[in-house]
């Protein structure tokens, strides 16, 4: 029996304590993508499953309401920075020009967007930073310039697909089809010719030489003239179609852009995109007008700032000019202009960003808006020049926050200016509504139903209903507001201004208090609801990068400011977890992760992540923390009841901010790049547990590996210890020796509780809070 215990002992020792255990100062160590785990630890919960790092099952994109399986990142972010446009009356589609975020790089795409439907149906590939678009009735075909691959992508309209491409000059710009010849003819700004493409052999067939960077081209069907805007020499070619030579130069005005042909009075109209605000005085008309029967300077018309697009509508007979520059009520509205009398007689207000591009939809007698920066298009009606609807081309997702009430997910769109709501159970677009300038954060009232949207590009809060998106009200609060932060419904709404903070009362959606803070850059916030305190990121007095920011906690009874936490650099977002009454900052600037003890506003922890972390969230369900990585493009997981790093997925492009679905788990994530959210299922299906990354050691996955070798050895070992024992049982002891159990007694010293003891002075609760199943959380990291 002595020896069958030294042998049990000695197993148990070598099943219990494996070699190779992980290093205790993992934490101390500045992580790289590459030192992430690549396969999560699984985590067993009785009420919901098996639940590990999961996977992106879905991706919504967002300017479509497409909802596509996996992880989708399109190459340059397709419907972003909408250009040139065309109309094609044969199916009603409108052909959109998307320069994409990059536009060095490809390939980008243009977009093809249905009036009807107002959305985005599809979206083509073409060449590199395509900027002009051209629609050929005779053979239904799209034709679209690509500045950075100097050459021309052909699209069947019919098909929807792109059949070729024709190689041009040095940057490709304006261009336009002779309806009678068949001839296309392309402005080359940087070779400073025009090419002549023959539609039938889609080849180059001649050679137009131009003064100085040619932009814009237009066909005049009455005199089967074309008109180039030479944009450097700031005059305008014209050229015989039959002989495609130059027979006259007109003077314009400064940095001559776009051109409109009126069939009624055989005018062509001149958009001076460099004339600013009001223009005036000769030769700095902002539009100038040339007599298509003499080819002369036949005057101008002024009243416009930095006129770009030009069309013309036929129903009514004006000219609609897009005004890309100035302020005030002139900055990004639509001008126009009454041929008649030749005066601007209306001005509509486009409420977007950089408008760039207009054209005539045939149908409906609607005019359609690009708007390079909000990636939209601004539907107006000629009828009553008034802006009628919004279609959204490509997104710039933002914030993002639940409405419990309504089991919808509403985003903030930064570029678009407007917020999209989607179903939670179905994860469908069902709704969009315009708000203030840049709207970044917002927050989910539940006591009203109401959501509040703060517009960082203004000094105000958008309150729209959950229910049906309606304006209530806006409310003016400190410069540049970022985010906005819930008490839970107890009727007060955080929000986050640049320097400072401000309370709402949302029951008259109103300001009624403002705490003063000492810090600068205000960042993103969390409610405590077991102490009723409001939990603020801020960097540092000082301002300056290198120096750890605070956590300032706000009372929400009385509005004063308590006490000031020190946390990471560049804080950023911050979760909360109402259990053990955590609190966890995102620290850009250092690369860390906070844990706050909510109860006694202590530091407890700092947890080292990688890249750029901005965004983040707590799932209450599986106790898993979501960082989003704005650098790497990826999400890293924590697990809250260890406090352990356990793997990234990858998401889209400059993933920003994360928010929980409690109906399923699953976890969405903005991508601000691309437009899309992606959307994490933290279930493992079928579950496997897995195991730890081979160590070497004898090609041996692990500390799995350690154990068995263990095992067998202390095994063995006990088996000779057996042998050696058994063949001196009748050997008699030396005196004085010590007897064989006296080495197996028990170990009479204490449990050694200096861990537990050091965990609870740095702020832990000495309770033991939820960890993995039939077993409770570590005290320690």
């Amino acid at each position: 029996m002595k020896v069958l215990s030294i042998a049990v002992i000695l197993l148990t020792v070598a099943l219990a304590l494996p070699l190779g255990a992980p290093d205790a100062t993992a934490h101390s160590v500045r992580l790289t993508p590459a030192m992430l785990p690549s396969t999560p630890l699984t985590v067993s919960s009785s009420s919901a499953g098996a639940f590990g790092l999961g996977s992106v099952v879905n991706t919504l994109v967002l300017s479509n309401s497409t909802l596509l399986s996996g992880n989708y990142v399109p190459t340059q972010g397709i419907g972003l920075n909408p250009a040139g446009i065309a109309f094609d009356p044969s199916n009603g589609l409108l052909f959109v020009a998307d320069q994409g975020i990059d536009m060095v790089s490809g390939p980008q795409y243009v977009s093809v967007v249905s009036p009807t439907l107002g959305k985005v149906v599809d979206s083509i590939p073409v060449g590199i930073h395509p900027i002009g678009v051209a629609y050929d009735p005779l053979d239904k075909s799209v034709y679209v310039t690509n500045m950075g691959s100097n050459n021309v992508s052909i699209i069947d309209a019919t098909t929807l697909r792109s059949v070729g491409s024709i190689q041009v000059g040095t940057e490709p710009w304006g261009i336009a089809v002779d309806s009678r010849s068949g001839n296309l003819y392309v402005a080359n700004y940087g070779s400073n010719n025009v090419s002549v493409i023959s539609t039938a052999t889609n080849q180059v067939i001649d050679w137009i030489g131009m003064s100085l960077n040619p932009v814009a081209i237009a066909y005049d069907d009455g005199n089967r003239q074309v008109y180039v805007t030479n944009a450097g020499s700031n005059d305008v070619a014209v050229v015989n179609s039959t002989t495609e030579q130059v027979v006259k130069w007109v003077t314009a005005g400064e940095t001559p852009d776009a051109l409109a042909y009126d069939p009624q009075n055989g005018n062509i109209y001149v958009a001076n995109q460099g004339e600013g605000y009001l223009g005036g005085g000769a030769g700095g008309w902002n539009v100038t007008i040339i007599n298509g029967s003499t080819d002369s300077f036949a005057g101008g018309i002024w009243g416009m700032s930095y006129p770009r697009g030009i069309v013309y509508d036929p129903v009514n007979g004006d000219i609609y000019v897009v005004n890309q520059g100035g302020f005030g009520p002139l900055e990004g509205s639509v001008s126009v202009i009454d041929t008649a009398n030749k005066s601007v007689v209306a001005q509509i207000a486009n409420g977007t960003a950089h408008p760039v591009e207009i054209a005539f939809d045939s149908q409906t007698s609607n005019l359609y808006v690009t708007n390079l920066a909000s990636h939209v298009i601004t539907v107006v009606n000629g009828s009553r020049n008034t802006v009628t609807g919004v279609i959204v081309v490509g997104t710039t997702p933002y914030g993002i926050t639940y409405a419990s009430s309504h089991g919808t997910f509403f985003v903030s769109n930064y570029d678009a200016g407007n917020v999209v709501a989607f179903q939670a159970s179905t994860n469908r677009v069902i709704g969009w509504a315009g708000v203030g300038s840049s709207p970044e954060g917002l927050a989910y009232d539940n006591h009203t139903g109401n959501i509040y949207v703060t517009n960082f590009g203004g000094t105000n809060v958008s309150v729209l209903s959950a229910s049906g998106l309606s304006s209530i009200a806006n409310v003016s609060v400190g410069d540049w507001p970022s985010s906005a932060t819930s008490d839970g419904g107890r009727g007060h709404i955080l929000i986050s201004n640049v320097n400072n903070v401000s309370i709402l009362n949302t029951s008259t959606n109103s300001v009624v208090a403002w705490p003063s803070l000492n810090n600068v850059n205000i960042g993103g916030a969390a409610y405590d609801q077991a102490n009723g305190f409001y939990y603020v990121a801020s960097e540092s007095p000082s301002n300056n990068p290198n120096e750890n920011g605070s956590l300032i906690a706000i009372d929400d009874s009385n509005f004063q400011v308590g006490s000031y936490v020190t946390v990471g650099e560049r804080p950023q977002g911050v979760a909360y977890d109402n259990e053990n009454q955590f609190l966890y900052v995102a620290n850009s600037g250092s690369a860390t992760v906070s844990v706050v003890n909510g109860t006694s506003n202590r530091l407890v922890e700092t947890l080292p992540v990688v890249g750029d972390p901005t965004g983040i969230a707590y799932d209450p369900v599986n106790g898993f923390l979501y960082v989003c990585d704005s650098q790497f493009n990826q999400v890293t997981v924590i697990n809250g009841s260890s406090n352990q790093v356990v793997g990234s997925l990858t998401v889209g492009s400059d993933p920003v901010n994360a928010a929980i679905d409690p109906a399923n788990g699953a976890v969405l994530i903005t991508n601000l790049d691309t437009g899309t959210i992606s959307i994490i299922s933290p279930y493992i299906t079928p579950q496997v547990t897995a195991k730890h990354p081979s160590n070497g050691f004898l090609g041996l996955p692990g500390y799995d590996g350690y154990v068995l070798v263990g095992a067998a050895i202390t095994i063995a070992a006990a088996m000779l210890i057996v042998v050696w024992i058994s063949g001196r049982r009748d050997r008699s002891r030396a005196p004085g020796s010590k007897k064989s159990s006296d080495s197996a007694q028990p170990n009479s010293k204490k449990p050694d509780t200096s861990t537990k003891d050091e965990m609870e002075k740095k702020g832990y609760p000495p309770t033991e809070p939820k960890g993995t199943e039939g077993e409770p959380k570590s005290e320690g990291s």
